[in-house]
């Protein structure tokens, strides 16, 4: 399936079963803290020495928030200056969701769309034009993020986002959060026939983003099951093939694939299949992303992540859940069963003072010390008919998968 990095283990292996390190007596030996240690700390001269040649490279292909900015007003003007007037009243109300919604936060995906493009475009094509093309294409991709907040916020019951109160809880806006949402998602096609419809990729694009939405509705539907049993949470739901499944469709075609392929069309790279083994590694990456989600939701401040934690409420089958399921003992696995999934703060106070007696942050930061490395070499060995350069997918992670350095308990 993946590349191997320490047999017979893939690195997709390791990334499910480091999470393990402390408990492993379930697993084999290979996959102790001891021994991926001694593993990621062997020596690799020409693979360092790879490395900061292409940290000495970034600077030419990463994208700022501002950088993007221009665009993002170019594209609120599109969308809202020639409506007709008999809905002047949406209008407006759809200005404000916009500039509600979609300008904040990390603006991640916009900013990988065209740092990938910079990336993978050649320098003749590189023009002016063309990099605002991809500034609309990634700020697209943010629109369609936008919408996907708005619903899952009310879905999950959230309070804040990005340091404010979720849309729907916005004075005067309520459930009509849902209808903006669907109109945020259908603009995206607005923009996308305005400014590509003449383009060689428009019609490989628009297939690219009905694809995705409908795979992380799927994504979404998958997320919100819930299991309890008589008021108890039924464990045996939380497996590694249900999180799998999240992984790919929540998190892995929408948030690391979607800006990776949407630059690739841009840059008249149609046929995909030749890059396969990089998708793969982008996948890794994916998994990466959501195991830090979960970390964060449970143990970062909301400072960090700009809103409060819900998964355990949620009863949410996430990497803590899973990992701990396997570190518990009978008694602690009762207590689980008796807390998880319910939103009274006691409730939530016990599961969370659980993982920390299990040491699931601990856990979880020699899982990041060693996962990044383990990502970094895949990126080396990878093997494939058409290579796309290495600092694409560094770019990529340092977007998408920072270190956890301001945790708070």
């Amino acid at each position: 399936m993946l590349f191997n990095i320490i047999k017979p283990f893939t690195s997709l292996q390791i990334i499910r079963n480091v999470r393990l390190l402390g408990n492993i007596s379930k697993t084999s030996a290979i996959l102790s803290n001891e021994n991926i240690t001694k593993y990621m700390s062997r020596p690799r001269e020409n693979f360092n020495s790879r490395q900061a040649s292409i940290k000495s490279e970034a600077s030419t292909y990463t994208t700022s928030i501002d950088e993007c900015m221009s665009c993002f007003h170019e594209l609120t003007t599109t969308l809202t200056i020639n409506q007709n007037k008999e809905v002047a009243d949406a209008t407006k109300r759809f200005t404000r969701t916009l500039k509600y919604n979609v300008p904040k936060g990390k603006r991640n995906r916009v900013r990988a769309t065209v740092t990938a493009y910079k990336i993978l475009e050649s320098k003749v094509r590189l023009t002016p034009e063309n990099l605002r093309l991809a500034q609309m294409l990634g700020w697209c991709i943010e629109l369609l993020n936008a919408a996907m907040l708005i619903e899952d916020d009310i879905m999950d019951a959230s309070t804040t986002r990005r340091g404010s109160p979720c849309w729907y809880l916005v004075e005067d806006i309520g459930m009509h959060a849902l209808s903006d949402a669907v109109l945020v998602e259908n603009s995206v096609y607005n923009i996308l026939k305005t400014y590509f419809s003449r383009h060689k990729c428009y019609s490989h694009v628009m297939d690219l983003f009905h694809r995705t939405t409908l795979l992380s509705a799927l994504g979404q539907s998958i997320d919100s099951q819930r299991a309890t049993e008589n008021g108890l949470c039924n464990l045996d739901f939380y497996s590694e093939h249900i999180y799998e499944k999240l992984v790919k469709y929540k998190t892995h075609y929408y948030t690391c694939e979607f800006p990776v392929r949407a630059a690739l069309y841009l840059a008249e790279k149609f046929d995909h299949e030749q890059y396969k083994s990089y998708f793969q590694i982008l996948y890794d990456l994916s998994y990466y992303y959501q195991l830090q989600n979960d970390f964060l939701d449970c143990f970062g401040s909301a400072s960090l992540t700009g809103k409060d934690g819900t998964d355990i409420q949620e009863g949410k089958c996430t990497w803590l859940i899973m990992t701990a399921l396997h570190k518990a003992n009978t008694a602690q696995r009762q207590i689980l069963a008796e807390n998880y999934g319910k939103c009274d703060t006691r409730n939530v106070s016990i599961v969370r003072n659980l993982f920390k007696e299990l040491k699931i942050p601990e856990t979880y930061f020699s899982l990041e010390n060693n996962i990044s490395n383990v990502i970094q070499e895949r990126i080396h060995n990878v093997h494939s008919t058409m290579r796309l350069p290495d600092i694409l997918f560094y770019e990529m992670m340092n977007l998408m998968c920072k270190n956890v350095s301001n945790y708070r308990d």
